[in-house]
């Protein structure tokens, strides 16, 4: 808005993951699997559905290998989610990754399910990532939560981001 003078409406991942727990919790008959790096985060992701009131035997946890991001394949979870014929399966992994898994996921099933790629969105509801809530993402303070909860791994990763604003005000932009 302030470079290029075009007004977007914001839909952070935030706010879309608030919409889709409150679907969640209003209807209890679909199946999830929470496709999770670690043990610990798949853990605690899991205790999350549970306290939205989803039943136990409707969540599966699948803990992923460490992909190499040029190639992704991953037959175990595809045979997972096969098998298991979830409703909604959530990549909690990083960006660079999960779109990759995603769309390996997309091309290669066997049947249709919703494919949804949280990062670690998910972190903000499980308390295990800066504490995000509505006030702070409605006023764009995101950036700085992370920050204060863990400068050493978010002060680094904005200061890079900088870089794009030369990229920004050398391009022309096309409203259309």
């Amino acid at each position: 808005k302030i470079l290029k003078n075009i007004s977007v409406k914001k839909f952070s991942g935030y706010l879309f993951l608030k919409i889709l727990f409150k679907k969640f919790k209003k209807k209890n008959n679909f199946k999830i699997l929470s496709v999770d790096p670690s043990h610990t985060l798949s853990k605690k992701n899991r205790n999350f559905f549970i306290n939205l009131g989803i039943s136990e035997k409707r969540i599966f946890n699948y803990i992923s290998p460490i992909y190499d991001s040029s190639k992704i394949i991953d037959k175990q979870l595809l045979n997972i989610v096969n098998k298991i014929k979830p409703n909604y399966v959530i990549l909690n992994l990083g960006g660079g990754v999960q779109e990759i898994l995603g769309y390996y996921l997309k091309k290669n099933l066997n049947m249709k399910t919703k494919i949804i790629c949280t990062g670690a969105a998910i972190s903000f509801f499980t308390k295990d990532q800066a504490p995000i809530n509505k006030f702070l993402d409605t006023f764009f303070l995101g950036w700085l939560t992370r920050i204060i909860f863990k400068p050493s791994i978010y002060l680094p990763r904005y200061l890079k981001a900088f870089q794009l604003f030369k990229i920004v005000l050398k391009e022309k932009i096309i409203i259309k």
